[in-house]
């Protein structure tokens, strides 16, 4: 054979055996190169909760991040309860090598873990309090009292529990126990909440989320120096951000798990922002500011182990408005349509206009005109909630933020383009009722430490005074068509019940319900106040005399129909002739329980094959 005939041979045999080589690679998914030779991300696994529990959680779904690794992934611990609710829940530990998940004792109506730096501990909240217990089991023990439920936490190197919050900075307290103290503060007209704190490696600084309302969609990150208090923000749109050890800021944005090459020295950015995971559940999109958290369910071992959670944010809460009359015979709205619609207004006398404010991510205030059937939208920027009337229809005022606590404000009926501020506070403030005259406004004052209460905003001298403040919760306040009662629900009982109290010196105090009863509303005539069970599932009616010595009768049953439930704002109205209710259609907008958890091993490989580091 010639060296012609050789040559050619040998070149036959090598494309032959490159081309094999091509098709074995594109075969089994792995790139051709040095890459081949690291191990690939293992296929996700279920770990499933134990038979009979689900995720902690609140209605529409978890709402805190409720699943934790242990430094070295060799544990997994989380939080679950036989029926959803936090105050059936316990934590749960579970070894990542295989063998049960088993309840650790004592830890009962916990929530958030979370692991000190060496392994050996679990920080959570239970009770108004934050406590900890060893990782091997014993007895809980209190670390301070903190009434209300934090917005994620964290376990500093230096022996600290550093916490966010829902409308203020984050806070710290040493975890051998003492006085909380506040850690950051928040910066008018910029944010107005700090939380979800994650410790960077070395424990001299840590990641946070920052929030310009804790009702809003808007979320960034930002980097926190626990030495000098410096801050920087280090990605927009990006909320519950963890650092991973192969260089890279992770974190969810908009239910999707996001990571991006990150110089840490630097504290920035060195490459795109790129989705990792699709549809990672997180608590975003809520319209109560205590579940809108934004946490994400997932967390990261150091070895590079992920355990996630599915589902994306919550969704939108979208649905139809009906007519009742007094009867209990119900009609759909179709000419209004199916609109993430609530807390609606008739401007009265006439009942030509509506108001009524939109869930997220469109949250914003309507005034929809019956006759025209058109809509005008006011304050479209920021966040806004609460639409009611002045007594002569002429004005609508509402809450509304761009930034920090809602304020009240009022505009023209028509929606004009002068909006115009008429009380503000260092708490979330939610216009509920004007008195007939126009002389005060009934609004609800949310505290920081959850205590709503009932204050008086006199529009003579802009002065917000109090009326029904107390160690209980009141809510749901209306003005009596004589201006003389304000009618309220306060659990001051233990449950909720309907009150009356005099206008505006507060001297008499009547109770109208003995046996539960909220969303108070006074009819036209003043007459009647009509109000719902505690399951919203029956309107029922009290009988009033109406006047200065103001009596009522026994509550009857007006009708029985289950509709949209609501916590402080009345979420229904009754026409200006008194003939029909609007309500909203009842419908289940919960996530489905969470019974089973995605695990990947050897995650990191996937994370630097989906995100390569910068250049």
């Amino acid at each position: 054979m010639n060296r012609k005939k050789i040559l050619m041979a040998f070149l036959a045999v090598l494309v032959l055996w490159m081309t094999f080589a091509a098709n074995a690679t594109a075969l089994s998914g792995v790139p051709a190169g040095p890459d081949q030779t690291k191990p690939a991300a293992a296929a996700p696994e279920v770990i499933r909760l134990p038979a009979g529990w689900q995720l902690n959680r609140m209605m529409p779904g978890p709402d805190r991040t409720e699943i934790a690794f242990s430094p070295d992934g060799s544990v997994l611990v989380f939080s679950a309860s036989s029926d959803g609710t936090m105050a059936k829940a316990m934590l749960f530990r579970r070894p990542l090598a295989g063998g049960e998940a088993l309840a650790i004792v004592g830890t009962e109506a916990a929530c958030m873990p979370c692991f000190s730096p060496d392994g050996q501990w679990i920080a959570y909240w239970a009770k108004r309090k934050l406590n900890k217990v060893a990782t091997s089991g014993g007895a809980p023990i209190p670390i301070c009292d903190l009434k209300a439920r934090p917005h994620g936490i964290c376990w500093t190197s230096d022996g600290r529990i550093i916490y966010g919050t829902r409308s203020a900075g984050l806070g710290s307290v040493s975890a051998a126990g003492g006085a909380p103290e506040s850690l950051t503060q928040v910066s008018s007209g910029k944010d107005a909440t700090h939380r979800l704190p994650h410790l960077l490696p070395g424990g001299k600084s840590l990641l946070f989320t920052s929030m310009p309302d804790p009702f809003g969609f808007v979320t960034r990150t930002e980097w926190l120096s626990l030495e000098t208090g410096q801050r920087k923000i280090v990605m927009e749109d990006a909320a519950d951000a963890r650092y991973a050890s192969t260089g890279h800021l992770v974190f969810v944005r908009k239910g999707a798990l996001m990571a991006a090459p990150f110089n840490l020295d630097r504290r920035e950015a060195t490459g795109p922002a790129v989705t990792v995971r699709a549809g990672v559940q997180q608590a975003l999109n809520a319209p109560q500011p205590d579940v809108n958290s934004g946490a994400g369910q997932y967390t990261i071992s150091e070895s590079g182990t992920l355990v996630f959670l599915s589902g994306g944010i919550i969704p939108e809460q979208l649905g139809d408005l009906y007519w009742i009359d007094r009867g209990g015979r119900a009609e759909k709205w179709a000419a209004f349509g199916t609109r993430a619609a609530m807390v609606f207004r008739f401007a009265h006398p006439s009942g030509r206009l509506l108001a009524y404010a939109s869930y997220p991510p469109n949250r914003g205030i309507g005034i929809y005109d019956i006759q025209k059937n058109t809509t005008i939208r006011v304050a479209v920027e920021g966040q806004a909630w609460s639409p009611i009337w002045t007594a002569d229809g002429k004005r609508m005022t509402f809450s509304w933020t761009k930034t920090g606590p809602m304020e009240i404000w009022w505009t023209e009926e028509d929606g004009g383009r002068t909006m115009e501020l008429l009380a503000k506070s260092e708490n979330e403030l939610r216009a509920c009722s004007w008195s007939p005259d126009g002389k005060y406004l009934a609004l609800l004052d949310n505290g920081p430490d959850m205590n709503v209460d009932i204050r008086l905003l006199r529009l003579a001298d802009r002065q917000v005074l109090p009326f029904v403040v107390t160690k209980s919760n009141e809510a749901f306040p209306d003005f009596s068509p004589d201006g003389r009662w304000l009618a309220y629900a306060s659990n001051e009982s233990g449950r909720f019940e309907i009150y009356v109290r005099s206008v505006p010196d507060g001297k008499r105090t009547l109770p109208i319900t003995t046996e539960g009863g909220t969303a108070p509303l006074w009819s036209p005539d003043g007459r009647e106040i009509f109000f719902w069970n505690k399951d919203f599932t029956k309107l029922m009616t009290t009988p009033i005399v109406p006047g200065q010595n103001l009596s009522a009768g026994t509550p009857k049953l007006q009708f029985e129909y289950a509709v949209m439930g609501s916590q402080q704002i009345r979420n229904y109205d009754i026409t200006p002739d008194g003939r029909r209710f609007l309500i909203r259609e009842k419908k289940d907008y919960n996530l489905p329980p969470v019974t089973e958890l995605t695990l990947v091993r050897n995650w990191f490989e996937e994370l630097k094959r989906l995100s390569p580091a910068a250049k």
